[in-house]
């Protein structure tokens, strides 16, 4: 499979051949998929002549979340399914896309087949790392992710857009919601007051609705747009661009709802930016740099406004004073980055920095309950990689930054939906 996944994986299996292979976990696990790198040797048992990353669906850490009977396996290999497409459809293309590590083979579920789906990629660990949940991102490192998000909004933009529209429908976050959120709701509550009390009564109260009822936590993803839209003309140029009305199986919304209300255009979201999945090339020291490498784990790939993935970034990958300091000048930046992208093709943005910027706000109020979740729940799934100490510091951070997170959801429903609040 590998030898035969482009010449230059040929060439190094021809010239080496295979004496011994280890399967190693990695300890970075997905909610829904376990990480292994495989090592291929030839006669120097030290150094493995060619690695490569195996990743393979699994329920294993949502079981415990997902309440009695555990995680439904269907849902996870639609995940597994909906990444495989987006590595189908945008890779090996002449459009840049966003950067990801090279794709060397993949499987599907396929309905009726007992086959497991995996896909087998680029091993980019020796030369890049993730940056530390516990730091915060630099604005150097938010813009770089912001141009990479600006260079793919362009390329999907210009695209015809028979190719992508009605592709990724389902918001993976919307499912979730559904299936798991009443569990996960209960212990997410229950602990935050337990670790902060009286410091979270407030504000959750004010966002019962946004935390328990989906629809809304919908038009935050999608439907936002269609409301400002109306307020700054751009009805007729939005029709052009998406004119359907999408729906989900779980959710009865018109997910272009709000993206005409706005006045932005739907785009393909990565639909999990964070700092787990965004790889950066390592300095000479080791440390991380500025320099972007790839995003991984497109599972949660969906059709959304366009400021949804760098919202999801900057609520989870930095401090609230380094959050509003980055929110003063990203989205004047983005849309220098577009339009300067859109311009080589004779092109130009349809919308303004202002909607960019309510799109982020609509989806801040999504990512600050999902923040909250991370704080509970992501923790509990370090206990392996760090000590006691360790994990209160993270938590700790995690906390303070749902906490300013639905402080600024609370004051941006107040301005834009009041009647979402209680």
């Amino acid at each position: 499979m590998l030898a035969t996944s482009g010449y230059e994986n040929a060439k190094i299996f021809a010239d080496n051949k295979i004496v011994n292979a280890k399967i190693v976990p990695l300890i970075t696990q997905g909610l829904f998929s376990q990480i292994y790198k495989v090592q291929f040797f030839n006669e120097n048992p030290e150094k493995p002549f060619f690695t490569t990353i195996i990743k393979k669906p699994t329920t294993e850490k949502f079981d415990g979340m997902a309440g009695e009977g555990g995680f439904d396996v269907n849902l996870v290999k639609s995940f597994h399914n909906n990444e495989c497409k987006f590595y189908q459809m945008f890779t090996g293309n002449i459009h840049k896309f966003l950067p990801k590590p090279k794709l060397f083979s993949y499987r599907k579920f396929e309905e009726g087949s007992d086959e497991n789906g995996f896909i087998l990629m680029e091993d980019l660990s020796e030369r890049t790392k993730v940056y530390d949940v516990l730091e915060s991102m630099s604005q150097e490192q938010v813009e770089a992710v912001v141009d990479s998000l600006a260079v793919f909004h362009n390329d999907i933009l210009i695209y015809e857009s028979e190719f992508w529209q009605n592709k990724f429908n389902n918001c993976a976050y919307i499912t979730i919601h559904n299936i798991v959120m009443p569990e996960m709701t209960e212990q997410t509550l229950n602990k935050l007051k337990q670790l902060r009390p009286g410091v979270f009564d407030d504000l959750l109260k004010k966002l019962h609705r946004m935390i328990y009822e989906t629809e809304l936590v919908q038009f935050c993803v999608t439907g936002c747009c269609e409301e400002i839209g109306k307020k700054y003309g751009f009805d007729d140029l939005l029709k052009k661009l998406h004119r359907m009305i999408y729906e989900t199986e779980l959710v009865q919304f018109c997910v272009t709802g709000c993206c005409e209300e706005i006045g932005v255009p739907l785009v393909i979201c990565h639909g999990d930016v964070w700092n787990n999945n965004i790889l950066w090339y390592t300095n000479e020291d080791g440390s991380v740099s500025n320099r972007l490498a790839a995003f991984i784990d497109y599972h949660y790939a969906c059709q959304g406004n366009p400021a949804y993935d760098f919202t999801r970034m900057i609520v989870f990958g930095c401090d609230p004073d380094v959050r509003h300091e980055i929110e003063e000048t990203i989205f004047d930046f983005y849309m220098q980055k577009l339009t300067a992208y859109m311009g080589e093709h004779d092109e130009k943005p349809n919308f303004m920095a202002e909607q960019l910027k309510k799109a982020y706000g609509y989806s801040l109020c999504h990512m600050a309950w999902l923040c909250c979740l991370h704080a509970i729940f992501y923790p509990t799934n370090q206990t392996d990689a760090l000590d006691k100490e360790a994990l209160e510091k993270l938590q700790e951070k995690l906390v303070l930054r749902a906490k300013a997170a639905l402080e600024d959801a609370v004051k941006f429903l107040k301005k834009e939906k009041p009647e979402w609040l209680l």
